[in-house]
């Protein structure tokens, strides 16, 4: 299901017949609402940013609510509590992934840099398997987290295969490629500076 929204949480409540303020001190709807807005505003990268409070606000409902309304708990648990926690798992897993994505496409950039314009077949067979190869192996589990990470992979997968057998060809293929990607990427705010 995913971190529900205001509006689903609203329904569960109905449904539940569950009260306004059941659980002193924590405005549910408030949280999902602000996960929502910093979701739809720098997508799930963003919300991350509001999972602390979502987390501990989510817990502390769990928490107060599951004596006054037993039967609820563990739909709660199974649709709020257990979502969030399974967003921040990923997220401690991976050790910040916005930050992997900006070290790989970093050193992307610089190795493409010392490339130089006249780079042999070697080298760029070097360049696509060590900094090329390395954005790859992030993006797929920044998608995970980020439906606009699995974009950037579909647009990113060719070059971890390119045909380097004529070196110039490769390398103008290569630089606007990886000069798109890192465009899209910080359209998506996945990468900045």
């Amino acid at each position: 299901m995913g971190i529900p929204t205001r509006t689903q949480w609203v329904n569960l409540k109905k449904q539940n017949k569950i009260k306004d303020g059941a659980a002193k001190g924590v405005n549910m709807g408030q949280l999902l609402e602000n996960y929502d807005k910093a979701f739809n505003k720098d997508g799930r990268l963003g919300a991350i940013r509001q999972l602390g409070a979502l987390m501990a606000g989510a817990k502390k409902y769990h928490e107060a609510t599951k004596a006054a309304y037993p039967n609820f708990a563990p739909t709660f648990k199974t649709e709020v509590l257990d979502e969030v926690v399974d967003l921040q798992t990923i997220y401690d897993k991976m050790a910040n992934p916005a930050a992997k994505l900006g070290e790989a496409f970093r050193g992307c950039l610089a190795a493409l840099a010392h490339l130089g314009d006249n780079p042999t077949k070697n080298q760029l067979d070097l360049f696509v398997t060590g900094p090329v190869r390395n954005v790859g192996t992030v993006l797929p589990v920044l998608a995970r987290i980020e439906p606009k990470a699995a974009e950037l992979r579909q647009l990113w997968d060719p070059f971890n295969t390119i045909d380097t057998t004529n070196p110039k060809k490769a390398l103008k293929i290569l630089k606007a490629g990886i000069a798109l990607v890192v465009k899209e990427a910080r359209a998506s705010h996945l990468l900045r500076d």
